[in-house]
């Protein structure tokens, strides 16, 4: 999903793609993550497939930025892997932000 631009990419698109591949993977383990930041409120949370109704979530200090919710909500994903007795997952982040988080901390 990727290769799409999202600025340019239809709805549709997407939703047929993210369907194409779960299809190919209907026996693992889906995590979705998502960090925010409205106003000066900071939050990130994880829910897996298996689990929907326990997800793992914080709240964060004001001063923290968009890009460390994102890499929390990453860590909740991969916890939540690791606690599972279930072995084959596959993690929904939105890879631009990851990246230039990812960018941010290297720097």
């Amino acid at each position: 999903m990727t290769k799409y631009k999202k600025d340019t990419t239809n709805l549709e698109l997407y939703k047929q793609a993210f369907l194409e591949i779960t299809s190919r993977h209907q026996n693992y383990v889906q995590i979705f993550t998502d960090g925010s930041k409205v106003d000066e409120k900071v939050a990130a949370a994880a829910v897996s497939s298996v689990a929907p109704n326990s997800p793992f979530s914080c709240r964060l200090r004001d001063h923290c930025s968009v890009y460390t919710a994102e890499l929390q909500a990453i860590l909740f994903a991969l916890k939540q892997a690791y606690q599972s007795q279930e072995r084959k997952f596959m993690i929904f982040f939105r890879l631009t932000i990851r990246f230039t988080s990812a960018r941010k901390i290297k720097n």
